[in-house]
């Protein structure tokens, strides 16, 4: 089974993600490690097709895959994309990098444009359109035990 989990940049998808991974069984996989790990950053049509390569080739059944560009890769049996008001994630964003909430608010423009473009680009894929994904959870009024009892009622109801 792979499961992907998406949000906008700040929506705390990896810390969900860990959370679920666990509970599942499920190997943990962030998009931004592998990055990391290969030195691509997406931020254009060339870095987009690299982390696609380097995605086909990472993620394999059992994983559970944090990320935006990975529903447009693998076939999951579910993919998830979580929502959060640009405030929240600005405040996320602006604890974990220790930097304004200003700051925070046009790094996350910058971080969706980047790569909202390089997968337009690279893929001709809109990674922002949620009617790709099989369940949008908001978490402005859903805690994360219950979005994370969300994905899997879901999961128990796949056809």
């Amino acid at each position: 089974m792979i499961i992907t989990l998406s949000g906008y940049p700040g929506t705390h998808t990896k810390k969900l993600g860990k959370a679920l991974s666990l509970e599942l069984g499920l190997n943990f996989v962030s998009e931004e490690e592998l990055g990391k790990e290969s030195n691509v950053i997406v931020s254009d049509k060339e870095s987009a097709e690299k982390m696609e390569e380097i995605i086909k080739e990472k993620i394999q059944k059992g994983k559970l895959v944090e990320g935006i560009i990975a529903p447009a890769i693998v076939k999951p049996e579910l993919s998830v994309f979580l929502l959060s008001s640009e405030k929240n994630r600005a405040k996320n964003l602006a604890i974990s990098k220790n930097i304004s909430e200003v700051e925070a608010v046009s790094m996350l423009e910058e971080l969706e444009e980047n790569i909202g473009n390089a997968m337009l680009e690279a893929k001709g894929i809109d990674v922002f359109d949620l009617s790709r994904y099989d369940l949008v959870v908001s978490l402005e009024k859903i805690k994360d035990d219950g979005a994370i009892a969300l994905v899997k009622k879901s999961l128990g109801e796949l056809k």
